[in-house]
């Protein structure tokens, strides 16, 4: 694009509200008689209250005009851009969708966004993405994303490469049972978050993540006798080892007994020796943390 008045404000508006929005959205943002009143006063308060201007954000993304604009505009882009993942190299969640990417042999850019370390004002601009504040999400297509398991079912169903779903039906269904046994019965517990809600005690915070965190695994042990072959379900990668990988390696991380659960622990070690989990693993990151970083 030429560096107009209304690419520079564009430029502005992306990089003052963090907005994921491609440059050519944004300049119909602020060109758009329709959309650039609010536009142009998102950019004029800068001096004013954050909550005022996270509000004319919100009125902007909301504005049926703006609505329209972002789909317009969303057909026009070429279908080869790359999808955008925003995520935190220790997020388990996370760490599964870069290996569904990985896994499909699928080109993507990381953006990170580190959830315990970001500012107020940070965390404020990143709920009106997500309104839980949480990572991952995805820009793909026009969509923006949140939430890892929808993310990876869509990643299933429109990217290009070796499925991540068997094609029979009694499979797909184990795999998705261990997806939500990990998805729902295991992570939520571990996370800071919810364990400071338990208790203002670091000590019993870790008891009572272990608790909940080896009682999950004893039930992906169970299922697992019955599903496995080399990988979770059956010998081929699916959705159920991208949530196994990252989940058996933050239960070791938070010192969870894991010799309890011995075919756990060996479909994680093979599954570690694989590309799709060795080039996206936590250490392997631009924004990896030191080890005492959450999650």
């Amino acid at each position: 694009m030429p560096a107009t008045k209304e690419t520079v404000e564009a430029q502005n508006f992306i990089t003052q509200f963090r907005c994921l929005i491609s440059p050519e959205v944004a300049i119909t943002f602020v060109s758009s008689p329709s959309t650039r009143p609010y536009a142009s006063l998102a950019l004029s308060i800068t001096n004013c209250s954050f909550k005022m201007r996270v509000s004319l954000l919100c009125l902007l993304r909301l504005h049926p005009a703006a609505t329209a604009i972002m789909a317009s505009s969303s057909s026009k882009e070429p279908s080869v851009k790359k999808p955008v993942l925003y995520g935190y190299a220790k997020s388990s969640c996370s760490w599964r969708v870069r290996a569904a990417f990985a896994a499909k042999n699928a080109d993507f850019e990381c953006r990170y966004f580190n959830p315990y370390e970001a500012t107020a004002e940070e965390k404020a601009q990143f709920a009106l993405l997500n309104p839980l504040g949480q990572v991952p999400i995805l820009m793909i297509d026009g969509h923006y994303l949140s939430q890892s398991v929808p993310i990876l079912e869509y990643i299933e169903e429109t990217v290009p490469g070796p499925r991540l779903l068997p094609k029979e039906p009694g499979q797909r269904a184990q795999v998705r049972e261990i997806v939500e046994l990990i998805n729902s019965g295991i992570q939520p517990f571990q996370n800071p978050s919810v364990a400071q809600r338990h208790s203002d005690d670091p000590n019993k915070q870790k008891e009572w993540q272990v608790y909940w965190i080896e009682k999950g695994l004893t039930a992906l042990e169970a299922v697992l006798t019955k599903t496995h072959g080399k990988c979770s379900v059956g010998d081929e990668i699916t959705l159920a080892d991208l949530c196994l990988v990252p989940q058996l390696f933050a239960s070791r991380r938070f010192g969870a007994n894991m010799t309890k659960f011995p075919l756990c622990v060996k479909i994680f070690d093979d599954l570690l020796e694989l590309e799709p989990f060795r080039k996206t693993h936590p250490n392997n990151q631009a924004d990896t943390p030191d080890e005492s970083a959450p999650i």
